[in-house]
């Protein structure tokens, strides 16, 4: 009965799992492809970011942009304890598509405690890339759950070259 009981619970859980391919190093460009119309997807990334407590900078609804406010949070530790604090900031792009929407997400972090002898204290690009409970690999951790938190849609990421300017 038990047993009966857990898968039961673990099929419906895993029926609102977004699928998800597993992260390359050295992405910095998380996509959702979703069926959810611009409208639908910009409106429910918007409300996600609210409730997981980031503000919202920019919210272009022409250009189907948001930015998010500068926001510190804590990273790395031993068991789950705050080792050092950081600076994190996203881009969410949304491109309309035939089939629904596209959702390109970025973002930018920097070291304010000045931890880390690998990392300058500029605003860097968030990647996938260092060890566990290191700021590199946290603030992609940082990203990387705001995605798997959208429902609803089909995940990827890839590397994208750095923009000239």
């Amino acid at each position: 009965m038990v047993k009966k009981i857990i898968i039961i619970s673990l099929l419906m859980a895993a029926s609102n799992i977004i699928t998800a391919q597993e992260a390359p190093r050295n992405a910095n460009l998380i996509q959702i492809k979703t069926s959810d119309n611009i409208d639908e997807s910009f409106r429910k990334i918007g409300r996600m970011l609210g409730t997981e407590g980031y503000k919202l900078e920019t919210v272009d609804r022409d250009f189907y942009m948001i930015a998010t406010e500068v926001m510190e949070k804590d990273f790395g530790g031993f068991l789950g304890a705050a080792r050092a604090r950081l600076e994190i900031k996203f881009n969410i792009q949304f491109d309309e598509i035939p089939e629904g929407t596209t959702i390109n997400i970025r973002g930018t972090f920097r070291d304010i405690t000045k931890t880390s002898f690998s990392v300058s204290g500029d605003f860097q690009r968030i990647e996938n890339r260092g060890a566990r409970n290191s700021i590199l690999r946290d603030s992609w951790n940082f990203m990387n759950e705001i995605a798997l938190k959208y429902d609803n849609g089909e995940l990827s990421y890839c590397k994208q070259e750095q923009e000239v300017q």
